[in-house]
């Protein structure tokens, strides 16, 4: 793997923590803490709004713009699918699991946010 090209794109992947991709995922978490810990309030208007933010920020990303070269490195660190479009079909695949309840959705949450992290920290490669 060529060095040059793989530290563009760790910076294209902290470019997008830095713009914002982490505050808008760490929304989302929120939203569904406060759903779980408040199970009588309806919140899904603050749910559907954390995802809507997000999923505006991943649809602005560079990293939706990559070239087959780009792509073959963030395949190869595995982030594939934690930044970019691809991000939120993963998430939303995570959340739509069939039968998960609250609990679960708050753990899936956070654990597709870890991963994330882990890209950002370079702890992938």
């Amino acid at each position: 793997m060529d060095a040059s090209r793989l530290l563009e794109v760790l910076r294209d992947v902290d470019g997008e923590f830095s713009a914002g991709y982490s505050k808008h995922l760490q929304s989302v978490v929120q939203a569904y803490t406060q759903a779980r810990d408040a199970p009588t309030q309806d919140l899904s208007e603050q749910i559907s709004a954390a995802h809507k933010r997000l999923a505006e920020h991943l649809a602005q990303s560079v990293i939706n713009e990559y070239p087959p070269s780009k792509q073959r490195i963030l395949d190869a660190i595995g982030g594939s699918s934690l930044v970019g479009e691809s991000a939120e079909r993963a998430l939303f695949n995570r959340l739509s699991a069939v039968g998960i309840g609250a609990a679960a959705l708050v753990t899936a949450a956070t654990e597709f946010s870890a991963e994330v992290e882990l890209i950002r920290a370079g702890s992938c490669c």
